[in-house]
């Protein structure tokens, strides 16, 4: 994996907390559009100073959750589960609540 991280998209559940039920089209939308995720696995290089990028020793841990763009990813299925894999340098911030952003 050299640099690059799988994360897992955050997708809403089926009812809100206020009761509302999603339909599967509003929750297959966080697969194309969904900004948060759960790191999953990450390589060995991933958030490691070198020549070109500086991460002044902030590095997501598997288990956080982070903020990304769906578009820097590239997707792939495991178990029915949507996971993205990225370069660490396209990973944007680490997030403590996937729920807030949209």
């Amino acid at each position: 994996l050299h640099a690059q991280v799988v994360v897992m998209t955050y997708i809403k559940p089926a009812r809100t907390k206020g009761g509302i039920i999603l339909t599967e089209t509003t929750q297959e939308e966080d697969r194309f559009q969904g900004k948060a995720a759960l790191v999953v696995a990450m390589g060995p290089l991933a958030f490691k100073d070198d020549g070109v990028a500086k991460f002044g020793g902030v590095a997501p841990q598997i288990g956080d959750w982070v903020f990304v763009r769906p578009s820097d990813g590239m997707e792939f299925f495991y178990n029915g589960c949507s996971l993205r894999l990225f370069e660490d340098v396209n990973i944007r911030a680490v997030i403590s609540d996937p729920t807030k952003y949209w």
